[in-house]
Order: C-alpha cells, then sequence, then structure tokens
C-alpha cells in the first residue's frame, strides 16, 4: 500500500528491517547506528530534496568527524532509503547525480627492514599472543580480526596451510544491558575472504615445533591467541603491538603488517593472482591498488634490469 505521508523515520526502519536478512549482524548494528545518528535527525528537521540532501553530506564532509569510508556508507544508506521509498511509496524521485564523493587517498604504511628485523626477533624469541599474531600477519597477510578468531583446527600443519572462514570484532551491543559492545565471532567480510592460505616452510616448522601439541581433541577448539574457547579481542592486540613498537621505538599500525606482507610477496616474484586469493581479495585491482608498495631499493634493483643498449 502506497502512502506518500508516512515518515521518513518509519521508512527507514523498515528497510532497515529488511535489509536485515541479507547482511551480517556487525553490518546491520552500523546500518542503524546511521539512521539513528546521522538519518533521521536530518529526516526530522528537512523535506527531503536534492538541494536538502547536498547540502547534508556537504555539512558532514567540511565538520572533519567522519572518515570518508563512514561518509560513503552514509551515503549507500540514505540512497538505499530513498529508493525503497521511491518504489514503495511513490515518495518522489531524489537524483544522487550531484552528491559525489572525493576519492579516498589512504596512506599505506610497510614496515623498514630494521622494523621488520625487530618484530621478527621478537616472534622467534617469544612464544605468547602477541607473537603469533604478528607472524600470522607478517607472514600469511592475515586481518587482525581473522587472526583472533582463528582456531588451532583452521590450521593443517601437515600442509602447511590455513583456513580463513571467520572473523572477530567488536560491535554495539543490542540486548538492554550495561555492556555497550560485545564481541562477535562471525563470518568474514565478503565471499571471497573465505580461503586457504599457504604459510612458508619455515612458518609451518615453527608452528610444529613450538605448537603441535594443540591439535588434540581437547584444544583443538580453542582460539590461537587465547588458548581458550574465548577468542581475544582485537583491541587487546592492536594495544599490545603499539606498546611494543614503542618500546622499539617506532610507531605503525598492526594493518602495516598485511601490506608488508603483499610488498614482500611481489618483491619475491609471487604472481598478483595467487596473491590477491591470497589476502581474500575479489579482484586483483584491489591488491594492486590498496597493497602492493614496492620499497626504493626494489624499484631501482627492477629498473637497472634495462641494459645499456651498446652493451648488451
Amino acid at each position: 500500500m502506497k502512502n506518500s505521508k508516512i515518515s521518513m523515520t518509519v521508512i527507514a526502519d523498515e528497510w532497515l528491517c529488511r535489509k536485515r536478512m541479507t547482511i551480517k549482524q556487525s553490518t546491520y548494528v552500523k546500518y542503524k547506528r546511521i539512521i539513528r545518528l546521522q538519518l533521521q535527525p536530518f529526516f526530522l528537521s528537512q523535506k527531503m530534496s536534492e538541494d536538502a540532501i547536498v547540502h547534508f553530506f556537504m555539512d558532514i564532509y567540511q565538520s572533519h568527524k567522519y572518515a570518508l569510508s563512514t561518509i560513503q556508507t552514509i551515503r549507500y544508506v540514505l540512497r538505499s532509503v530513498l529508493s525503497f521509498a521511491e518504489n514503495k511509496y511513490d515518495i518522489a524521485h531524489i537524483d544522487f547525480q550531484y552528491v559525489k564523493m572525493p576519492r579516498q587517498h589512504t596512506h599505506f604504511q610497510i614496515l623498514s627492514d630494521q622494523q621488520e628485523s625487530q618484530l621478527r626477533q621478537y616472534c622467534f624469541y617469544k612464544q605468547d599472543a602477541l607473537s603469533l599474531a604478528i607472524l600470522f600477519g607478517l607472514y600469511a597477510g592475515l586481518r587482525i580480526g581473522e587472526i583472533c578468531a582463528l582456531q588451532w583446527q583452521d590450521i593443517d600443519l601437515e600442509q602447511g596451510v590455513i583456513y580463513i572462514s571467520k572473523t572477530a570484532q567488536r560491535i554495539e551491543n543490542e540486548e538492554q544491558s550495561n555492556r555497550k559492545t560485545v564481541l562477535m565471532v562471525s563470518t568474514p567480510k565478503t565471499p571471497s575472504s573465505k580461503r586457504l592460505v599457504p604459510v612458508p616452510e619455515f612458518i609451518k616448522m615453527h608452528l610444529i615445533r613450538n605448537y603441535g601439541n594443540h591439535h588434540n581433541e581437547l584444544t583443538k577448539k580453542h582460539y590461537i591467541l587465547s588458548d581458550s574457547n574465548l577468542p581475544i579481542d582485537p583491541r587487546t592486540i592492536q594495544y599490545r603491538f603499539q606498546r611494543l613498537c614503542r618500546q622499539k621505538e617506532f610507531q605503525i599500525n598492526f594493518h602495516a603488517l598485511r601490506h608488508t606482507y603483499a610488498t614482500r610477496c611481489i618483491e619475491v616474484g609471487i604472481d598478483v593472482k595467487s596473491l590477491s586469493e591470497m589476502l581474500g581479495h575479489s579482484s586483483v585491482s584491489i591488491t594492486l591498488g590498496r597493497y602492493v608498495h614496492s620499497s626504493l631499493a626494489f624499484k631501482k634493483e627492477q629498473i637497472n634490469k634495462i641494459k645499456h643498449p651498446f652493451l648488451s
């Protein structure tokens, strides 16, 4: 039944209810938060029009309160809600052609040789949750949530492969309790994120030598980092990693391990298609555009493959 007088707040809630059947819980919570905090105040204060929407996004962008990725998500939710309203309730069409976000230019970090050496030394002389997390980031390119969700049954030590099928993340708690957030283990962010990742032989031997007894019936379902039935919070690993980096007198984000892994793979000649699959990307272009950052030394080595035309 079509009704052009129905409020946009009610329509947004209806859209969200339908959307819930096709998206992950963490995505649902994110969309719900956007509707509650950004879109509902806008719906209550403005009549829907192209000019109002353009000014809405200009205000958000110029406030510098939100990352560009968050603004893009707000745009997606608003556009989807309005499209739903147009199809079901005959609400006037809103053209989003003037609501374009600038491209996100993110500065990606990779470890220097010295930083990588310092972390390597820590990993091979320590047997703790942080050393394992660093190894899986640096030599398998896993995301921090994927690492925290790993169980011993997810690693085939004989074959030297890791099966990625889930991720751990902290999301807003919908239950009426004192806890504002809850740690959840769920499926990865995209279907391509489910994958088999081989590890280098020396990592396989390190795991067998130091953790080979964790595949018995009692411990194979334990989460690797906590060695218990409960996963470690990714924020805990981030905090421990930052503290270690400060002790080593440098500062870098844990995700830089993944960027470093991708770059090193390219440097040793691993083909981009295989690398893309190991990283869990949906396309090779994502791998090339976001994760491959050749060092100056590597670039000089490659360019010097061009020989002098009169000496070759």
